[in-house]
């Protein structure tokens, strides 16, 4: 019986960050022509962050989040911008509450897609299994 308790717990334990790395992988995309196909770490985040309003060389850049309640978005908070989710809405309520900036639109996978096709500049996160035609995925160096 003791046995049957440690599997049941070993099991319940290893489920859920399997689960979660495979549920959680995502693809950086951009509009194709108009966002640098290598940007770092820290580009990145300056954008999704709107630190910075412009790719280098490249014009208007124009981020899109995907839902709060999106694994993908809490795994590309933590990777990209090195903040939990709550941090980074932290940090948007205080933009907000000082009038500097209001944080990118939450828009689902497949809406962040569209946009990202048909808005020069514009660039997103998706998990892994999404079409990713006509978008390139940016190398994240």
């Amino acid at each position: 019986m003791r046995t049957a308790w440690i599997i049941a717990a070993v099991f319940l334990v290893a489920l859920p960050g399997s689960a979660r790395d495979h549920a959680t992988r995502y693809w950086v995309v951009g509009h194709r022509g108009s966002v640098p196909e290598r940007v770092s770490r820290d580009e990145l985040s300056d954008v999704f962050l709107k630190k910075v309003r412009d790719w280098p060389a490249d014009g208007a850049a124009h981020p899109v989040d995907l839902p709060p309640s999106s694994a993908v978005r809490e795994e590309f908070s933590r990777d990209v911008l090195g903040r939990s989710l709550t941090a980074v809405r932290t940090y948007w309520a205080q933009q907000i509450f000082s009038g500097r900036d209001v944080p990118p639109p939450e828009l689902s996978e497949a809406e962040a897609l569209r946009y990202v096709r048909s808005t020069p500049g514009a660039v997103a996160y998706v998990s892994a299994g999404q079409p990713l035609d006509d978008v390139v995925v940016l190398q994240i160096e």
